[in-house]
């Protein structure tokens, strides 16, 4: 098996039996506080809405007449919450809860146990109310000139300009529209200031003396209208701010206002909150919760706002408590043995960052450190920028996937069956996809049933998460302790450590309030990024933004820190949706895990066509697809409720719908009775919303065969969450980056004539590009003969040209500008070309061994354009011979400006993979291509031209000089043999720009200079 599951589980299950579901579909009528009265459960109902929707509670309490509209709108959502709270796991206040299972060896242990009556619970201030309080105590002139304050060390500074990358609006939930995610402000000596002074937490009052000390002149009120701006942007974040993982906020905020004078109504009153909420937290009977203690509470809460425009005022998570908690060993072995059938499943999906690192490396190249700031800084590389949406793959092995599972659909609505059952039989015949895009972890989550002895799991509709415990870690409060750090110790037992590899926390300040919820409020890893947010006085230590630098090899992005000199990899360690969070923690997190494959994410994945009616999908025996009908707008006739039952009833006949099943939106699901009125409402108001209604059957016996009960033995819909693992595997083999490979900024950034330099981009060549470069050679005099290079490049514009001219200075380029301008305009009415663009160069100093270098490089790229046209004019490529020749001849002359010996030669080519068509494609000539590259290699170059020749001397001239201060360079950016790499193809570029051409020729030089060496023709190349 390629993944192997935790012993210890996570089970979740509704508050109530699956009987109150049956209970109710039998109960005559609608009124569910009819219905309620006549049960045990009214009074949790009535604490959980209160807890979850106050406005629903408080109508009740109200108690509007039933014949009104609005009341019959309050009695339907009571009935979903009623529905939710014994058919659905999802934690959700009282309405769920969670504990730890383990699996055992005995196959024939009894069902999980729970002890309904008591609880382990955690109560918490709501965030988004927190964050409201402290935003009014951080603009109450009583309070912020007491506060401690900071400067947000993720704030950068961009020429003139301070700017911070994740602003959090205070943690306020606001219309999206209205959310500012980043700010920035001038950067004057007194903000420069600030920050050297508020490196630590200093006092308000404090920091305002000091200022006034520097400056004099400036009056007091400038000076705190200043601060307070400086906090209001969050630049300045006051202590009172509590960290993202802080365990309890009202406590932290409690502890912080203690000794701040004049809001003592204020903290009296958090007090009294504070020893409410307590008494709701920890291991207690159900019933000690009740709705007067809660409605205590929020009037408290409510009366510290100004603002009385909160909701949700308490945040809450439920333990269960369990007598028996195990699982046979049998379930595990369903877990895995399905996992290794989605492993078989796995496609090559398109990178999220495909448009991020073609840009990163036109502006950098590869081996190069780009500092964080400068890569999401709009003013330069403008990263955030280039974040894409999931693109679905396009891999041909996803195809034939879909069109053996979509022929498997038809046949089976042909013998109109119920259910498909698919193997890993049915994929043998594919390759199985790159394993080192494997992730190293993740979570995954089953309902589960009982059919006679046999357990049937169903993948639950929230497949899992990315990374192995972001599940659990959010109920770490109120699961069993010893348990939970027995499922820590056996992750990492689990997990093969990388030692040049930190896992690094990242922790912000949600833009979107109630985010923050949901949060790991315990620190799981030993670095953090915290993003308007403070430091969480752990042992856990805080990587700032501009320690974090952004590199790419092999086509693949990193992230390192300098302060530790190791690559990081992001994550959030919550359920927080990825979506959901900034752009900055999610351009982090993508870099992580580009190329990643989402092993749950292929499971929903595996047909083409949305059918009316879906026949149940089994993989090695797990549900994956609960059979489905997906009934679109036009199917119903929607003029009045009874038009649209009507329309229903016979679609319901047509297609044979089960009499319960789940109404479906997302991952969220409702379970509904279609013969009872109420869910003809509810499906009446959800089509008139959506344009079509999704119909799925409810998991077979999961009412009544149960693998979990009560003390009383009644059935609960069970919910299962395990973690997987596989060994590390090294993704590719990277080189561990050294310091000097940071950016070297030194003249990079040149502007039109600025040191002598033009840029031009030269677009709808059509095939005329080689005609293109003849005549710019040709008009070199009459544009003062420039030296100059070029590339053949594409973009979203087009494929085109970049020439570089380099006069001797500015003056000199500016002189002959307009003589540029005039030769192309020559070339638009010769229609060579119909647009043109003038750039900023961007030079590769890192690609090339630092910028001292740098210049040397360019003598070389200035020659072997002035080679290649020289080639193009030699050798007639459009056939193979002279394609070959002009090849062979251009790489191998290289080769020899770089080395003296053919063993090192062949080290350099070796780089190149070697293509299994190629090394076939050498054997079919094999003598006639040694004969070829021994000639080359010996510098003959007697049958070329005169022209040609000459070219050919002036690069190696250029080429020897740059090897020479290549060897006598203290410290290189780029290792010798990149370096070589470059400028080999550099000149394949310029001679077609076929990458695959490219790698043809490279390894046709490979397999002949081993065959060389291998005849013993081993004597040194003399000095040429």
């Amino acid at each position: 098996m390629r993944y192997s599951c935790n012993d210890i589980f996570m089970v979740r299950t509704p508050s109530l039996p699956a009987s109150v579901f049956s209970d109710f579909v039998q109960f005559e009528g609608n009124d569910v506080e009819n219905f309620l009265q006549q049960t045990p459960f009214r009074d949790f109902m009535d604490k959980s809405i209160l807890l979850s929707s106050r406005e629903l509670y408080n109508a009740k309490k109200r108690n509007l007449q039933s014949s009104t509209k609005k009341s019959k709108a309050r009695n339907l959502a009571r009935i979903k919450f009623l529905i939710r709270a014994c058919t659905r796991p999802t934690p959700y206040g009282l309405f769920a809860g969670a504990a730890l299972g383990e699996f055992c060896e005995n196959p024939n242990i009894e069902p999980l146990v729970i002890d309904e009556r008591k609880a382990i619970l955690e109560c918490r201030a709501d965030y988004s109310w927190l964050s409201h309080f402290i935003y009014e105590m951080e603009n109450n002139p009583s309070v912020y000139p007491q506060l401690q304050l900071r400067f947000n060390n993720n704030c950068y500074v961009s020429g003139d300009r301070l700017k911070n990358p994740h602003h959090s609006n205070h943690g306020f939930l606001m219309p999206e529209e209205t959310v500012t995610e980043r700010t920035h402000m001038r950067n004057t000596p007194l903000i420069t200031y600030v920050k050297q002074q508020a490196q630590t937490f200093i006092r308000y009052d404090l920091l305002k003396s000091r200022i006034q000390s520097k400056y004099p002149g400036v009056p007091e009120e400038k000076i705190i209208s200043t601060i307070n701006a400086l906090m209001e942007n969050e630049v300045l974040l006051s202590n009172l701010r509590a960290p993202a993982n802080c365990e309890n906020g009202l406590e932290y905020v409690l502890k912080i206002l203690a000794p701040i004078e004049g809001i003592n109504r204020q903290k009296e009153t958090l007090q009294k909150i504070n020893t409410l909420i307590n008494q709701m937290n920890g291991e207690l009977e159900i019933d000690q919760v009740n709705a007067k203690t809660i409605e205590s509470v929020y009037t408290l809460m409510d009366g510290l706002l100004n603002q009385k425009n909160e909701k949700d005022l308490l945040a809450v998570n439920k333990g269960m408590v369990l007598q028996q908690n195990k699982l046979p060993y049998q379930v595990k072995e369903i877990v895995e043995q399905f996992v290794e059938a989605l492993t078989y499943l796995q496609v090559d999906v398109p990178s999220r960052l495909e448009k991020f690192k073609r840009q990163f490396q036109e502006e950098y190249g590869s081996n190069v450190e780009v500092p964080f700031c400068t890569i999401i800084d709009q003013n330069d590389f403008n990263g955030l920028s280039y974040l894409e949406k999931y693109q679905p793959s396009q891999d041909e092995k996803d195809q034939k996937i879909k069109q053996i599972v979509d022929e498997k659909i038809l046949d089976c609505l042909q013998a109109q069956k119920e259910e498909i059952n698919l193997s890993i039989d049915n994929f043998s015949s594919l390759e199985i996809s790159r394993e080192d895009r494997y992730p190293e972890s993740f979570d995954i989550n089953f309902f589960v049933s009982k059919e006679k002895e046999h357990y049937r799991l169903w993948l639950a509709p929230i497949g899992g998460s990315g990374a192995a415990g972001d599940m659990f870690n959010r109920f770490n409060c109120v699961l069993d302790a010893d348990l939970f750090h027995q499922y820590k110790e056996n992750n990492r037992s689990l997990v093969c450590s990388d030692k040049a590899l930190v896992t690094v926390e990242i922790r912000e300040g949600s833009v979107k309030g109630r985010m923050s919820n949901v949060n790991n409020h315990r620190n799981e890893s030993q670095y953090y990024i915290a993003l308007a947010t403070n430091d969480d006085n752990s042992n856990a230590e805080e990587l700032p933004l501009d320690d974090l630098l952004i590199g790419m090899q092999y086509n693949q992005l990193y992230i390192k820190s300098k302060r530790l000199g190791k690559r990081c990899k992001v994550r959030q360690n919550c359920m927080v949706n990825p979506s959901s969070l900034s752009e900055v923690s999610q351009l982090l997190m993508q870099i992580s895990s580009d190329e990643e494959t989402s092993i749950i994410a292929r499971a929903f994945q595996l047909f083409q066509n949305d059918y009316v009616f879906l026949p149940r999908i089994s993989l090695e025996d797990v549900v994956v697809f609960p059979k489905r009908w997906n009934l679109p707008l036009h199917f119903f006739a929607l003029h009045s409720q009874e038009s649209f039952e009507e329309s229903f009833q016979k679609l319901r006949r047509k297609y044979t719908i089960d009499d319960i099943v789940y109404l479906s939106e997302g991952d969220r699901r409702l379970a509904l009775n279609l013969d009872k009125a109420h869910s003809m409402e509810i499906l009446y108001k959800h089509i008139q919303k959506n344009n079509s209604l999704r119909l799925s059957e409810i998991e077979k016996n999961i009412f009544n065969e149960s693998i979990c009960v009560d003390i009383k033995g009644k059935s609960y819909i069970t919910e299962i969450s395990c973690s997987l693992f596989r060994p590390s595997v090294s993704k590719y083999p990277t080189r561990e980056t050294e310091p000097w490979n940071v950016l070297q900024n030194e003249n990079r950034s040149l502007m039109l004539l600025q040191d002598g330099w033009i840029y031009a981009k030269l677009y709808q060549l059509d095939d005329r590009e080689n005609e293109t470069l003849n005549y710019i050679v040709s008009c070199l005099g009459s544009i003062g003969n420039p030296k100059f290079f070029y590339l053949r490049y594409s973009d979203e514009i087009g494929r085109h040209l970049r020439v570089r001219f380099k006069y001797e200075n500015e003056w000199t380029a500016q002189k002959h500008l307009l003589a540029i301008q005039k030769m192309l305009i020559n070339f638009r009415t010769w229609k060579l070309i119909n647009k043109v663009q003038f750039d900023i160069y961007f030079r590769e100093n890192n690609r090339y061994g630092g910028s001292q270098l740098i210049a040397s490089a360019e003598e070389v790229f200035f020659a072997d354009s002035r080679f290649v046209i020289g080639l193009l004019d030699e050798f007639n490529i459009e056939e193979t011979e002279g394609l070959e020749n002009a090849y062979l001849l251009g790489i191998s002359t290289i080769l020899t400006a770089f080395f003296d010996h053919w063993e090192k030669m062949l080290l350099q080519v070796n780089l190149t993979p070697l293509l299994a068509e190629n090394k076939k494609l050498f054997r079919e000539k094999k003598q006639s291509y040694i004969k070829k590259i021994e000639w080359l290699l010996s510098c003959n170059d007697s049958n070329l031209s005169e022209q040609t020749v000459a070219l050919l001397t002036e690069r190696n001239d250029a080429i020897k000089n740059y090897r020479n201060k290549i060897l006598c360079a203290e410290q290189l950016t780029a290792h010798q043999e990149e370096i070589i790499s470059s400028v080999i193809h550099m000149f394949c570029n310029r001679l077609t720009g076929d990458r695959s051409l490219e790698q043809k020729y490279l390894n046709i030089m490979r397999e002949g200079l081993s065959n060389i060496i291998e005849k013993g023709k081993r004597n040194p190349i003399n000095e040429h």
